[in-house]
């Protein structure tokens, strides 16, 4: 009652109250005065307030007071502790950096050169290469070392190689089974290829069967040819061969004198009675003889000749009676002669009766 008049109490919420005049200068936590008089503060989340104005001086755990003087959540990303009242931070989550009152993904995991202040790395462990300040696998890339800090792969994983500009590139030889590490060579190549200059072409040695492995020597030829010490298929019974051709397994040119029977070369001398192991004439048909090289069989110069050794030009025996053999040459005997030079008989020691000399 003021002055015999019923008014409201604002002594209600009110920590300084002037009776008096019915009037409150300062109001309990949480309220503020409003008139002459108590009113909460406007503000949820709100611990403490100075009970005078309508604003927040402490508000509840988890909010901040901002410049209203009213409570807002603290609200910074992936933060895990907050200074109390204010919105910032303390402490980031696992997995975050805090800088400049921000928590960022934390760059230092695999990295090798790192500055905890900015949050930024400069070089990464071999494995890992530099993206945004951060360390990214370089597994992704198909590189299993690098640099640490560019992309560029210093040795590839498995399956891949290294290019000119660092980059891992499937290996690709063709017919390669097994390649070589961190280049585009092979190592070992798949039945039917052999290795050449980190490479894999085809076997190709003509007529062969079987080869060494990985390799473009053979060890075994097919009929009527042989391996040499090369590796390399060739005639079995090549002898007197100009021109082999080993694709059919036979001969294709003979030398002189020779002629190809059953895929080989067999010595041919006409009018030669016997030939010796392929080579030469040991002996010639009757009427023929051996030129000097023993490879023709000449005829004799002798027409009178009946028979001879198939050697030598000589005769063994004339055709006719009236034919001598004179040091293997038949002559004509002499006519009407009675008794002959036992020496020459074309010479006549004594004539038949009637003639003379």
């Amino acid at each position: 009652m003021l002055n015999s008049v019923c008014v409201l109490d604002f002594s209600i919420n009110c920590s300084t109250y002037i009776a008096e005049n019915n009037t409150c200068t300062k109001c309990n936590n949480l309220f503020y005065v409003s008139g002459s008089r108590c009113a909460p503060n406007n503000f949820g989340n709100c611990s403490l307030s100075d009970g005078i104005v309508n604003r927040c001086q402490n508000c509840s755990l988890n909010y901040y007071v901002n410049s209203q003087g009213g409570c807002l959540r603290q609200s910074i990303y992936q933060c895990a502790e907050f200074l109390l009242n204010v919105n910032i931070c303390t402490r980031c989550n696992s997995g975050f950096a805090l800088v400049n009152n921000f928590c960022q993904p934390d760059r230092s995991t695999n990295c090798a050169v790192y500055n905890s202040t900015t949050n930024i790395c400069s070089g990464c462990s071999p494995e890992y290469y530099i993206v945004s300040a951060a360390c990214k696998p370089l597994s992704s890339l198909n590189c299993l070392i690098g640099d640490g800090i560019t992309r560029a792969c210093i040795f590839c994983a498995q399956f891949y190689y290294r290019d000119a500009q660092g980059v891992c590139v499937r290996q690709d030889v063709a017919n390669c089974e097994t390649h070589l590490p961190n280049v585009n060579k092979c190592s070992y190549c798949l039945t039917g290829h052999y290795l050449q200059d980190g490479q894999c072409p085809s076997q190709s040695v003509v007529g062969c069967v079987a080869y060494i492995d990985n390799s473009n020597i053979c060890v075994e030829c097919g009929d009527r040819l042989t391996a040499n010490s090369e590796g390399v298929c060739e005639l079995t019974n090549g002898a007197h061969c100009v021109t082999p051709n080993i694709a059919q397994a036979t001969c294709g040119q003979c030398e002189e004198y020779y002629q190809v029977m059953n895929y080989e070369c067999v010595l041919v001398i006409p009018n030669c009675a016997m030939i010796v192991n392929n080579e030469y004439c040991s002996v010639c048909q009757n009427l023929y003889y051996l030129r000097e090289d023993r490879m023709v069989c000449l005829p004799l110069t002798d027409h009178y000749c009946q028979t001879s050794n198939g050697t030598a030009n000589a005769c063994l025996t004339c055709v006719s009676s009236k034919l001598a053999l004179v040091d293997g040459v038949c002559k004509v005997k002499a006519a009407f002669c009675a008794i002959f030079n036992s020496s020459d008989p074309t010479q006549c020691l004594e004539c038949v009766a009637g003639y003379k000399f």
